[in-house]
């Protein structure tokens, strides 16, 4: 499920733009905050990264108008998955949105379906009606390098596929492996331990942590930034062409789901993964 917790509008010049935007994030610290690129958002986007505050743009996509997003989010507000409290700004959305498209405003309606849209499409979101996912287990070498990518509860699952691949490396050819990491502070950090007494750790199999909170990135030796960013700047398209295996909380998750899995186009026989709340 999902539920909305503030919501905010008004016409700003930038400054008070930025300030509140800035505000906001302190406020929640979310994962990630979602801005369309355009008119004001664009030079949001650009001052708000300055000061490392992890944003993610939003550019429908010609003929992607508000009445085809509308639709496309529809289903989980009749399945029961969108949630609000009983607040009188949360009334402002709700009569907002259900007066569209005739009522007078639709702010609140172009801010929902992007946020909701992002949730459903990174796979945040599930309904009834979705595929479970697949069972995950190591599937033998294939041919393909391995990628395990693991965040927070996602961690032992991921160790497991490793040692599996370990105990079974008499049948591997020339598959390479490579166990990325992330976490959010240094405390974080894990992982590496389980793999070093492995027998192809540092030959064939490699091990890279990344850490998302950059104010405390000085205190180890990591990638700074989200887990998904370290995979896409060592494999890049190689992606594409790899079995990808992947475990760890929702938002994590999405991202890979999102970033890489979408973005390269992994083909779904080559992606393996879970969720955990």
């Amino acid at each position: 499920n999902i539920i909305l917790i503030d919501a905010f509008k008004a016409r700003l010049n930038f400054p008070d733009l930025k300030r509140r935007a800035l505000e906001m994030y302190k406020e929640y610290e979310p994962d990630i905050v979602l801005i369309e690129k355009k008119a004001a958002g664009a030079p949001l986007i650009q001052e708000l990264f300055r000061m490392s505050v992890p944003i993610q743009e939003f550019s429908p996509s010609r003929g992607n108008d508000k009445h085809v997003r509308v639709n496309a989010v529809a289903d989980m507000f009749a399945s029961g998955k969108v949630w609000a409290p009983d607040t009188r700004w949360a009334r402002e959305v709700i009569e907002e949105v259900a007066a569209f498209p005739v009522g007078e405003h639709d702010d609140y309606v172009d801010t929902m379906t992007q946020a909701l849209l992002r949730f459903r499409q990174g796979g945040f979101i599930q309904l009834p009606s979705d595929e479970q996912d697949e069972v995950r287990y190591f599937r033998g070498f294939r041919g393909r390098d391995i990628v395990l990518i693991a965040g927070g509860s996602g961690l032992s699952p991921m160790v497991s596929i490793a040692r599996a691949i370990d105990a079974a490396s008499s049948s591997r050819s020339t598959e390479k492996i490579s166990f990325f990491y992330g976490g959010r502070a240094a405390q974080d950090i894990a992982g590496e331990q389980f793999l070093s007494g492995m027998s192809g750790y540092g030959d064939w199999i490699k091990y890279e942590a990344a850490l998302s909170d950059v104010a405390d990135a000085g205190a180890i030796n990591v990638f700074e930034g989200f887990v998904h960013d370290l995979a896409k700047q060592r494999l890049g398209e190689g992606l594409r062409e790899v079995d990808l295996y992947f475990a760890g909380p929702p938002l994590m998750a999405g991202a890979v789901e999102q970033e890489i899995v979408r973005y390269y186009r992994v083909p779904s026989d080559q992606v393996f993964y879970d969720r955990f709340g």
